[in-house]
């Protein structure tokens, strides 16, 4: 993971999904102190109430322009988090679904 990183042009570090939420923290700050790269916010959307609640600000409108902004470092990652919306989907779904969300909350309190 740490070589790859410099193949990138940006980090995502703001996702709106429950997974972005529970990752968010610790990926903004290993970006900020290891990879060192322009941040970016997506929707990817597995769920549809998620889409376009994560995006990038950038000035300017077109792609071109976007691909400027991440080239100069000058991205922001912004969006509102999808947690909520998440949690009242995962309260209707499997078990084996509810286990992956139980493991990746727990993972945050062990060290």
């Amino acid at each position: 993971l740490y070589f790859a990183h410099k193949a990138a042009d940006s980090i995502e570090v703001f996702h709106a999904s429950w997974l972005g939420w529970a990752g968010r923290k610790r990926t903004q700050k290993l970006n900020k102190e290891v990879f060192k790269r322009p941040c970016t916010g997506g929707s990817d959307a597995h769920v549809a109430k998620h889409v376009g609640t994560g995006y990038t600000l950038f000035e300017g409108k077109t792609a071109s322009d976007l691909y400027s902004a991440i080239k100069n470092g000058t991205t922001k990652a912004e969006g509102v988090s999808g947690f909520v919306f998440s949690f009242k989907l995962v309260l209707t779904q499997p078990r084996r679904l509810l286990k992956k969300i139980y493991n990746s909350f727990s993972s945050l309190f062990r060290r």
